[in-house]
């Protein structure tokens, strides 16, 4: 069984029992499975991230950023949309719109890989903000059809 399938299985049968793992290796943080909230200050950081204070000092950082990267997708320059979003998601931008944004491009740039491998990074973005709910309705719904999308441009 695949790593993406071992996923599907965990996150569909919402099994907050223990993580799952591939190979004996724990592929996604636990805390994933913990069905309250997490708060600001327990979200997973890591190496190269910007470290805030606080979520608001977050929200302050990266707002007007958002603000341009929807500027960016709403003017088709997808360019500079990808560039700003690649830029924030190595900042330590988790919040779901970055991600979609980019989602977006690579679809209509029809650069499906690379959407598969950015909404696995999604997912892992929301399990760490222990935005669950996000990262299985949203991404991993979109990565499944994306896959679907290769599948058939095989044939």
């Amino acid at each position: 069984m695949g790593l993406i399938e071992k996923l599907k299985g965990k996150l569909a049968n919402n099994n907050h029992d223990k993580p799952p793992t591939h190979n004996g290796m724990s592929i996604v943080n636990y805390n994933v499975f913990r069905p309250e909230p997490r708060f600001f200050e327990d979200w997973t950081h890591y190496a190269g991230e910007k470290r805030f204070s606080s979520e608001e000092a977050y929200f302050k950082y990266f707002d007007p950023k958002h603000k341009q990267l929807e500027a960016y997708w709403k003017e088709r320059n997808l360019e500079e949309a990808e560039r700003l979003a690649l830029s924030m998601i190595s900042e330590g931008d988790k919040v779901p719109v970055v991600f979609n944004i980019l989602a977006m491009v690579y679809r209509k740039q029809k650069r499906l890989e690379e959407e598969v491998k950015l909404m696995q990074l999604a997912m892992q973005a929301q399990i760490d903000s222990g935005n669950v709910g996000m990262a299985h309705h949203e991404f991993f719904e979109r990565m499944m059809h994306v896959e679907e999308l290769i599948k058939k441009a095989k044939k």
